[in-house]
């Protein structure tokens, strides 16, 4: 499912970039970005989104990206914030976006006003102003010659009248889903520093996000290994200040909160007196009271550091005032993590491709121990004296055996080791979620081949006897072996290649709901996202970023995978504001196909928030009439009721499945909206069957029926809404029903038609083939009866033990089935009817292996029964709303 923002609740629950150091004078610059000066912003990389209409400010090394005022920026219907961070030179943005925020409620975001820009010979500057509240908040923006290798962020709040008061004052870093890997330290003496280890928050317990709270100062923020060039930040709070109406100055207390999903530096608006560093419960409860008068103000000065590694050291090098360590490892596939003698994380350090590294520790530091982390082997080196300079020279990081794999051939592999599966793609990070390992973006658990020159060539593993599986999705066998390496193998693996299980001739295999780095919730490559997709099996992938319109067919022609796959532009539109409008957002959705645009905001999606859905549908449907507008994931279970459209239909009303569309619990959906000619029930598909959750696809296929009954027909749709390679990215995955199923010559043209005649099915693994005497799903039956006809084939990996059919929303028969079996059962009906058909079974050690937590399942879009021939009508007319289907 898609990334969460947990909710935040009022109040309480609520070493310089390595390069020379000279002046940059030359390189200052800052101003708006227009169609006439866009030759100004250099690509920013994988999580730039800045465009046209956006501010720039660059010290020539560095380039950061504002929002305009008018660009709606993840929490915010209003820009002003900073959503871009890089290198220059070196395209390698991986920064999401930082918020003010009044309260700690993100639904108090100051809206940007007016937004100033300025440069000279020694600094470059953006400016925003927010009047909101009876306060007047600045944020500065600056790069300045003193600090080349950081962002410095300066945010005045000033009471300039009475209005809402002011307890806490903070600011919101996103990072969902390890998109950055957060590393928390204290740089006054280490006692809140967290490293790797972040807590685990239960948003609708106040108890638990106290417990998150400390006095750590420094929030690192390291971006993937795996992403080149690499990149890191970190967020230090400098000096937080309370200035009261006759110019006095008073330290006010600063804090951090966060964990895996945001991080918050916050301060309180008004100085008090604590027994200790951090603020505790009784500090939250106290604040209740708190409030910034008329004439007072709080000023809070922060800096970002830019790294030029993947690590903490790149940053800590600058802070820390420790001796330095240096020293040689025998591989530079590795990464270091100094612990002081608690254990607690220090540093994070990367070496150099030949394995040497460099890293300074913090003054208040007695003892050090260095972890060596590489795919193969985890080694210690504990230094007790730490009163200078320490050179420990070459470190061996153990044995490893070399295994080349098979080349040309797409399968993944899964390899275990004493019932252990290892971890591809490792980050070599060890980060923790409430003490568990955290997989994050390109790690998973399986090895993703897909005949590409892209596909790793070999893998080094400890010496040691392994089980390897092969697999290529539920079309293909699962094959396996066993190998033992010895330390300094080099062997190739030896293993069949997946065969061909099932016939799958006139389908094509589709995922619509396909996440990769450019979302702001993954650091997934967006070629390593291909290369999982290839290895699965599937043929069509459609990107759909969080409000990021992007097309990755150039990334397929360039791994030169056209003949496997095919993409085009799409985006998900991601409803995270509320507002009048949309009091609770507008959920998510997918539109697809539609244009990519690499020189406007956000790859030119459409505005969508501040408005209903169907004024989204219909800005989209005028833009792009052939396109296909998918509700996602409309039931889910989750911290953040927004993201579920069906659990509040925009206005705070759940959809209500027994009563009709125009009751009151469901009226919002045909009514209609100024200047558009859609209403929120106007999307096209339903993504009934998302990921693995089939508790969210039986109270989906609830609702559905319930439209189906009022002759309101969706197309069902099957996604992975995957974001990371330990998600399975196609499975479950759509199947259509195409003349031409060669993803080198069908068209978007072809798949929008097989969508909207209903030519559809969705699975987990078995393979469905549903007809009413000739009619086949999506299609209307003429006459009282007919012979339903269903055909089941699967891998013999998965599977199947009984086919369901529904009649009109209800379970009408169960039959038992095998794979490779066929069952024809006669339908009579005495008025106007649906028939919806499923397979499934329950899942075996190998379905369990290949398919970790799903369910071997699979439907067919309903076929319709037209009983006199006179045009399908609902069969349930007491449901029966507003007609806008057969």
């Amino acid at each position: 499912m898609d990334f969460t923002l947990p909710r935040l609740l009022l109040a309480l629950v609520t070493a310089v970039l390595l390069i020379p150091a000279t002046s940059h004078a030359d390189g200052f610059y800052a101003g708006q970005i227009t169609e006439e000066n866009l030759e100004r912003l250099p690509p920013g990389g994988l999580d730039a989104i800045g465009g046209t209409g956006d501010w720039f400010l660059t010290n020539g090394a560095l380039c950061a990206v504002v929002s305009s005022r008018e660009h709606p920026t993840y929490l915010s219907l209003h820009g002003g914030v900073l959503v871009d961070l890089w290198h220059c030179a070196k395209a390698n943005d991986q920064w999401s976006t930082i918020h003010p925020v009044y309260n700690l409620d993100k639904e108090k975001i100051p809206p940007a006003g007016e937004i100033l820009a300025g440069s000279s010979d020694e600094e470059a500057w953006v400016e925003t102003r927010a009047p909101a509240h009876g306060l007047d908040t600045v944020t500065r923006y600056a790069f300045t010659d003193t600090s080349p290798g950081a962002l410095s962020v300066t945010t005045t709040i000033t009471r300039t009248e009475d209005g809402e008061p002011l307890q806490i004052f903070g600011n919101i870093i996103l990072h969902p889903r390890g998109s950055l890997t957060p590393f928390t330290v204290d740089t006054v003496d280490g006692a809140f520093s967290r490293g790797f280890d972040q807590p685990e928050v239960d948003t609708s317990d106040p108890t638990s996000i106290v417990s998150t709270v400390s006095a750590a100062d420094l929030q690192l923020l390291l971006g993937s290994r795996h992403i080149e060039p690499p990149i890191s930040y970190g967020v230090q709070t400098l000096e937080t200040t309370h200035t009261d109406a006759e110019g006095g100055r008073d330290s006010v207390m600063p804090f951090l909160m966060g964990g895996q999903y945001f991080t918050i530096l916050g301060i309180f608006s008004e100085p008090f007196y604590t027994w200790g560093r951090a603020p505790g419960l009784l500090s939250f409860l106290r604040s209740r009271f708190f409030e910034l008068e008329v004439g007072e103000s709080l000023t809070v000065r922060q800096s970002i550091h830019v790294g030029d590694r993947a690590d903490a050291a790149s940053i800590t090098d600058r802070i820390y005032r420790g001796p330095f360590v240096t020293g040689q490892l025998d591989t530079g596939e590795a990464a270091i993590t100094v612990k002081d003698a608690e254990g607690v994380d220090l540093t994070f350090v990367r070496p150099s491709a030949d394995g040497r590294f460099r890293f300074r520790l913090p003054a208040h530091a007695t003892s050090a121990t260095l972890v060596v982390t590489t795919p193969w082997s985890e080694t210690r080196r504990t230094l007790e004296t730490l009163d200078e300079a320490a050179d420990l020279g070459r470190m061996s990081t153990g044995a490893v055996a070399t295994l080349r794999l098979p080349r040309g051939t797409p399968m993944n592999l899964i390899f275990t080791k004493e019932n252990q599966p290892q971890i591809f793609r490792n980050e070599l990070t060890n980060s923790r979620i409430g003490g568990v390992r955290a997989l994050t973006g390109p790690e998973g658990r399986r090895l993703s081949l897909a005949g590409s020159h892209r596909d790793p060539r070999s893998v080094r593993l400890a010496p040691g006897r392994y089980r390897v599986v092969a697999g290529r999705g539920p079309e293909y066998s699962m094959q396996e072996t066993t190998i033992e390496l010895t330390a300094g193998d080099t062997v190739d693996l030896e293993i069949e290649a997946p065969a061909r299980a099932v016939d799958s001739d006139g389908l094509i295999g589709a995922d619509f709901h396909v996440h990769s780095g450019v979302s702001f919730d993954s650091s997934l490559l967006p070629e390593h996202r291909i290369l999982d997709f290839v290895a699965q099996g599937a043929e069509i992938l459609v990107p759909t970023e969080h409000n990021i319109t992007t097309d990755l067919q150039p990334t397929i022609e360039a791994l030169g995978l056209a003949d496997s796959v095919v993409s085009f532009p799409g985006v998900e539109l991601t409803g995270m504001v509320r507002t009048p409008q949309a009091p609770t957002t507008i959920g998510h959705s997918n539109v697809f196909p539609v244009t990519a645009d690499s020189t406007a905001f956000m790859g030119g999606t459409l505005p969508f928030e501040a408005k209903r859905l169907g004024q989204v549908i219909d800005s989209y449907k005028r833009e792009f009439p052939n396109s296909i507008f998918q509700l996602n994931h409309p039931r889910v279970s989750t911290a953040d009721d927004d993201i579920a459209f069906l659990d509040h239909l925009s206005v705070g009303r759940e959809f209500d499945p027994d009563t009709p569309l125009t009751s009151e619990s469901n009226k919002s959906l045909v009514q209609t909206h100024p200047g558009s000619e859609h209403r929120d029930i106007d999307f096209d598909a339903i993504e009934i069957l998302s990921g693995e959750a089939m508790d969210g696809y039986e109270a989906t296929r609830r609702d559905w029926f319930s439209l189906l009954n009022q002759g309101v027909y969706k197309v069902a749709m099957a996604n992975s809404d995957s974001h990371g390679s330990q998600q399975l990215v196609a499975l479950p995955r759509t199947y259509l029903a195409v003349t031409d199923d060669d993803p080198m010559t069908v068209t978007p043209a072809d798949i929008v038609g097989a969508i909207r005649s209903g030519h559809v099915y969705g699975t987990t693994g078995p393979i469905l083939r549903v007809a009413l005497g000739e009619t086949s799903p999506g299609g209307v039956h003429e006459g009282r009866s007919g012979v339903l006809n269903v055909r089941v084939d699967s891998a013999p990996w998965v599977p199947v033990d009984e086919v369901r059919i529904w009649i009109d929303g209800q379970l009408w028969n169960t039959v038992s089935i095998r794979s490779g079996e066929s069952v024809s059962v006669n339908i009579t009906a005495d008025h106007d009817s649906f028939v919806f058909v499923e397979a499934a079974g329950s899942p075996s050690a190998a379905y369990e292996e290949l398919a970790p937590g799903f369910t071997p399942f699979a439907f067919a879009n309903p076929i319709f029964i037209d009983v006199d021939g006179n045009g399908w009508s609902p069969p349930n007319q007491t449901l029966t709303g507003h007609s806008s289907g057969r």
